[in-house]
């Protein structure tokens, strides 16, 4: 009698599992899909549900979101889809997840940074774990699939259950999902704008002291796979890629030079135009001052208008792309 009381309650407290799962992702699902800002999806969603269709979209990180206005360029549709911290494979999973969804760019504007591709103390092969961020498209997505699952053996296993893909997500989720009800368009095109600050000179002092290389980087062929894994979904798409690095304060070239090298050597095979800002010795001029800095990786809005001017003007000259 008391086994059964026991296989009773097991089976009670399965069949309320279930259902949390069932109901809770259908809710989470309903907010997810309201979402039209932050970097928990709703950035990607408001792109996806945008028309007309974008010309030119601005992939990469923190150095290209904060420094890369949109409204610079004279091609009228582009759009900055890039999210912070996040690495080349990140870029690769949304870069095909959109694509394959026919949200198809004719540009695709990649910023790089050279120190990704530099050796590490770490023993084993790397693997980028900043794809985890788009296991909400686990499902959706043959590229993200394999690269979530490159991350550990039990990720198949975790991808079973139906929230798993809001790990982590569920407060962003609510916050994101209460803007988007309250704002309607993103009038600056996912652009986010630093403003300069009285502290600006002074956090970039400090931080290139404190940051600054102190020996020469060495290049790891081995992470640079997801940057040729990128070259290849655009040639596969027929759609153009060009890539570029956004400046550092104070840089030596010293320390870069077997990084740029390399990539330099990669992009030429590849056919692939490299605008690198490191060496653009009249944008360089311009913003030597730390008045033009948030810290030593990051320009404040001052300098970012002045590298999106230069991009531009170097992008808008290429035929390709349709005014």
């Amino acid at each position: 009698m008391e086994l059964r009381k026991v296989l009773t309650y097991l089976g009670i407290m399965f069949a309320a599992l279930l259902l949390l799962n069932v109901v809770g992702e259908k809710f989470l699902s309903f907010l997810y899909l309201k979402n039209k800002f932050g970097q928990s999806g709703g950035k990607i969603n408001y792109y996806m549900k945008l028309k007309p269709e974008t010309d030119l979209l601005i992939l990469g990180n923190s150095r290209a979101l904060y420094q890369i206005i949109p409204d610079s360029f004279k091609v009228e549709n582009t759009y900055n889809l890039c999210h912070a911290g996040m690495d080349d494979c990140f870029q690769l999973g949304l870069l095909h997840y959109i694509l394959s969804h026919d949200k198809k760019p004719q540009t695709i504007l990649l910023q790089i940074d050279p120190e990704f591709y530099s050796k590490t103390d770490q023993k084993t092969a790397f693997i980028s774990t900043d794809i985890q961020h788009l296991k909400y498209y686990y499902d959706k997505d043959s590229i993200v699939r394999y690269h979530v699952n490159q991350m550990s053996a039990y990720e198949k296993y975790k991808n079973l259950i139906p929230l798993y893909k809001y790990n982590g997500t569920v407060i962003s989720l609510f916050k994101n999902f209460l803007h988007s009800s309250k704002v309607g368009t993103d009038k600056l095109k996912g652009y986010t704008k630093v403003l300069p600050t009285k502290m600006d000179s002074m956090n970039t002092v400090n931080a290139f002291n404190v940051n600054a290389p102190k020996k020469k980087y060495v290049y790891d062929v081995e992470r640079s796979k997801y940057l040729l894994d990128i070259i290849a979904v655009c040639k596969q798409y027929n759609v153009q890629l060009i890539c570029f690095t956004s400046p550092h304060y104070k840089y030596n070239k010293t320390y870069y030079s077997e990084l740029k090298s390399n990539l330099d050597a990669l992009f030429e095979q590849h056919h692939i135009r490299y605008i690198d800002f490191d060496e653009n010795i009249s944008l360089v001029s311009q913003i030597e001052s730390p008045n033009y800095w948030k810290d030593h990786m990051h320009l404040n809005l001052r300098g970012g208008a002045l590298e999106s001017h230069y991009l531009a003007n170097i992008t808008d000259s290429i035929s390709v792309i349709k005014k």
